[in-house]
């Protein structure tokens, strides 16, 4: 989880990849977006009936994956939720709420062991 690539995407470039129906390219009739800190779901509908759903992010069993990793980020790099999400919220960029933050914090250490074996290489400026 931690070695994959992540970007930063513009919704609305990445909803130009949704205007066609992926099994048969018909327009797509319907789109639905649902939004949980940085994670992102489309589910589209064309007008054959074809239904089609997309996640940004895998999920885990506590939350998305960038949403731990956020989580566990923070706290392991001596930040603070309310500087990170300031910064966030400043390019309007989707981030976890201040109660996911918290809540997502209590998952086993084991979900965060890739952030422990970088921390042994990170030092604070």
């Amino acid at each position: 989880m931690c070695s994959v690539p992540k970007y930063i995407v513009f919704e609305d470039q990445l909803l130009q990849l949704f205007k066609r129906c992926a099994i048969s390219g018909e327009d797509v009739l319907e789109k639905d977006l649902v939004k949980k800190g940085s994670a992102l779901k489309i589910t589209t509908l064309c007008k054959n009936s074809h239904s089609k759903e997309w996640v940004s992010q895998p999920n885990g069993k506590r939350a998305a994956a960038r949403n731990l990793l956020l989580s566990g980020a923070i706290l392991f790099t001596g930040n603070r939720f309310s500087r990170v999400s300031e910064m966030a919220s400043t390019v309007n960029l989707a981030f976890p709420s201040e109660p996911d933050y918290f809540n997502w914090q209590k998952a086993p250490i084991s979900s965060y062991k890739c952030m422990l074996a970088a921390r042994k290489s990170f030092s604070p400026r």
